[in-house]
């Protein structure tokens, strides 16, 4: 039996999740390493036309891990102000994120 491994990062995931749902599919001799990231954004929709059901999911394993960081000179100084900032006055503080590279993910909040 030929296993073939496609790692969906070094493709870019919408490449890696496209080529497995349209030349790949029903092939059993195929199997995708995916970032939580794929997943986060096959399940918001941003793959156009294809959808997670279009291939067999076997497990997942991982870990990400985040980071909050603020300017120097900020009046938040741990996590517990960040609360209190933001129980106070939601819309006061703003939020960018990014995933690791080739992810592709920004988020501003």
């Amino acid at each position: 039996m030929h296993q073939t491994l496609l790692d969906v990062a070094l493709l870019g995931s919408t490449v890696a999740f496209a080529h497995v749902a349209s030349k790949r599919a029903g092939d059993d001799e195929v199997l995708v390493a995916a970032s939580t990231a794929t997943t986060t954004r096959l399940a918001q929709g941003q793959f156009q036309g294809m959808n997670a059901d279009m291939v067999n999911w076997i497990g997942a394993l991982g870990a990400d891990y985040g980071i909050i960081a603020v300017a120097e000179d900020s009046p938040i100084k741990n996590f517990e102000g960040l609360l209190n900032s933001l129980k106070k006055d939601p819309n006061a503080i703003s939020f960018a994120g990014r995933s690791s590279k080739g992810d592709g993910i920004i988020s501003r909040f």
